[in-house]
């Protein structure tokens, strides 16, 4: 197995699972890592999207246009994965503990001049499970694939919503469109992952007094990006926004087979 993870430094609240209905497009085995963390097993899809490379390009492409930043990492298990995202480097040996381990086992790991991971492996086992727990040892397992780790897999949801507080109030149509595309590419992620598209959305303009409703609707179900915004800012240019936009979600249902 292949197994990538994505780690974000910055995550706003309830973010993850949009995140994760959206990376289904990739492979139908994403797992969350609650609070900032996904983890997708890969292998089946490397030819799908011509290897490797080609794939993390466009997890990192698509990321960048939701306006995500996010650590990317891969290896055999996804512990493995996980604890290289963490550390920022490519060899699970020379992981830092910092990644790792609860402050009390770094503090005494640290006392006995353990600094990485592949030192840590090299201690005594039952003695390390005293000292710092069973569940230590478990991932150091998990890591090295000296055991399988269990992983629920995510579920796309049968519906989409998402929403984007804006960094400042908005009340032109170029901006708000701008800023709910980051939106529409989840949109987009999820159906491609249900093999689906929609034949509307809506677009929720929300401010200090309440909420405007904008409804987009097409000729024929889709699921691109980039004709939802251009539709929407169609939609947007022909109303007058007289109240300034401090938050905007974005909701679709009634998922349409396209495949």
């Amino acid at each position: 197995m292949l197994w990538v993870a994505l780690r974000f430094p910055l995550l706003p609240p309830a973010t993850l699972e949009a995140i994760g209905a959206w990376a289904c497009q990739f492979t139908p085995k994403v797992s969350l890592e609650p609070p900032r963390a996904l983890l997708l097993e890969v292998e089946g899809s490397l030819r799908l999207f011509g290897g490797l490379p080609f794939l993390k390009q466009k997890l990192q492409s698509g990321l960048e246009e939701m306006g995500f930043n996010a650590a990317l990492a891969t290896a055999a298990t996804p512990r493995a994965a996980l604890w290289l995202s963490c550390a920022g480097c490519e060899r699970i040996d020379d992981v830092a503990l910092e990644a790792v381990c609860h402050d009390e086992a770094q503090e005494f790991l640290r006392s006995i001049g353990m600094h990485t991971v592949g030192e840590l492996s090299r201690l005594p086992r039952e003695g390390l499970a005293l000292r710092c727990g069973r569940r230590l040892l478990d991932e150091i397992d998990y890591a090295l694939g000296a055991r399988p780790e269990p992983r629920a897999f995510f579920e796309p949801p049968p519906r989409f919503g998402a929403r984007l507080e804006l960094p400042a109030p908005l009340v032109h149509a170029e901006g708000l469109a701008f800023a709910a595309r980051r939106l529409l590419v989840q949109l987009e992620g999820l159906l491609a992952a249900r093999q689906s598209g929609v034949r509307r959305f809506t677009l929720v303009l929300l401010d200090e007094e309440g909420e405007a409703r904008v409804e987009v609707g097409l000729a024929s179900p889709a699921r691109d990006a980039q004709r939802f915004t251009r539709l929407l800012q169609e939609k947007l240019s022909s109303l007058q926004i007289v109240r300034p936009v401090e938050a905007i979600r974005v909701e679709a249902a009634d998922f349409v087979s396209l495949d």
